[in-house]
């Protein structure tokens, strides 16, 4: 029987970066023990996109690149825009962390007050009962897309029954701003190194997703957030990424482009995970 994959769904996520008292840190989400994908497993905020992240309502709330611009990296010529919306939008719902500037252009470092404030609109965000438009329009904010540097494009393998087309982007954390992380979707948050997070996951003591992985390596070798960004500000093209897994006399392995076996392995039986 022919296997039909599935299409990919658009989604995005944020790597959220700091640096701390042992270098650069990362945040990471644990999702729900009972979500329907990932259940357990720590991830860096982010989601599906959702048809109004793209749409003139919220792009008239936006400062920065315009869509071409957000696109071309991607190889594409439009709807790149919608990406980078949705990964502030998801990592507002799920962690609580708002990039966003006031109207008179500075940065919005949000203080006590309006913390408070604009945390009590992500229950209906979540909800579905709030557009992110409507939010940034009763707030008077302005997304700045130009804080968020293009990382990487991952599309899950062709043989898993859910499909993913993910554009992971990178921020720093904004001043003064605290992580909440919603206790529905996401129940448990961790501040913490590259360098840590592999050690535990190497012990069993953090479940990780491979793209997870693969890209806390990366920032691994970056001592600071000001390296790892100088690094993803010479990025020209974004090269997709579509992994494969390996069946070998000593079990499975993933195959990413360009590493050996990976043309060989075409059939793409398995899930990565």
């Amino acid at each position: 029987m022919t296997h039909t994959a599935a299409q990919p769904v658009p989604s995005a996520t944020l790597i959220l970066a700091r640096d701390g008292a042992d270098g650069l840190e990362v945040l990471l989400l644990q999702r729900h023990a009972a979500s329907r994908g990932m259940g357990g497993m720590f991830v860096f905020p982010g989601g599906v996109l959702e048809p109004a992240d793209g749409g003139s309502a919220i792009t008239k709330f936006c400062s920065g690149p315009d869509d071409q611009a957000c696109s071309t990296p991607f190889g594409q010529t439009s709807g790149g825009l919608a990406y980078r919306v949705a990964a502030l939008r998801e990592c507002f719902e799920e962690a609580g962390v708002l990039l966003s500037r006031v109207r008179s252009g500075e940065l919005n470092l949000l203080d006590a007050a309006s913390a408070a404030r604009i945390a009590g609109y992500r229950d209906d965000l979540n909800a579905g009962s709030l557009q992110f438009a409507e939010f940034c329009r009763k707030e008077r904010l302005v997304l700045p897309l130009d804080q968020l540097y293009d990382v990487s494009h991952w599309i899950t393998p062709v043989a898993a029954t859910r499909r993913f087309s993910t554009r992971f982007f990178a921020a720093r954390m904004p001043a003064g701003q605290q992580v909440t992380h919603d206790g529905n979707e996401v129940t448990a948050q961790r501040w913490i190194t590259p360098a840590a997070a592999l050690a535990e996951y190497g012990r069993g003591d953090l479940p990780l997703m491979f793209p997870t992985i693969h890209h806390l390596r990366a920032i691994s070798r970056h001592p600071v957030c000001d390296s790892w960004f100088a690094e993803l500000g010479q990025q020209q093209q974004i090269t997709t990424i579509l992994p494969r897994r390996l069946q070998t006399p000593k079990g499975a392995r993933v195959v990413l482009p360009g590493e050996p076996d990976y043309d060989e392995n075409q059939a793409d039986a398995e899930h990565y995970g």
